[in-house]
């Protein structure tokens, strides 16, 4: 199954550091296979994650500018520059939905060579 394209970032998923990718361990018995990796958010990006599924996380938010161009859902007519205070603030964890991208599949045969 092709994997969702990448949304406002350039690369390649699960590729542009290469340490997931150079993670990934197997080990393969008589009878069974194991592939795995020990990387925290492997499991996310292979099974996905919705916006908000793992709780909220508070960050601080550095003061910093902001350019408005409306107030309660109205048009400005001129847009105004605000400055915004440090603040707390809660933010979902994951702060958006992750597509699934499986990337350890394991294929087998059940033939056998005699």
């Amino acid at each position: 199954m092709p994997w969702k394209p990448v949304k406002n970032r350039d690369g390649q998923p699960l590729r542009d550091t290469g340490r997931l990718m150079n993670s990934i361990t197997r080990k393969a018995t008589g009878s069974e296979v194991r592939v795995g990796t020990n990387v925290v958010y492997a499991a996310v990006h292979h099974f996905g994650a919705k916006r908000g599924s793992f709780g909220t996380k508070e960050v601080t938010v550095k003061p910093h500018t902001r350019l408005i161009n409306q107030v309660f859902g109205r048009p400005l007519t001129k847009a105004r520059k605000v400055n915004v205070r440090a603040h707390q603030r809660s933010m979902p964890m994951p702060w958006g939905d992750i597509p699934a991208r499986p990337f350890m599949l394991v294929t087998w045969s059940t033939s056998r060579i005699f």
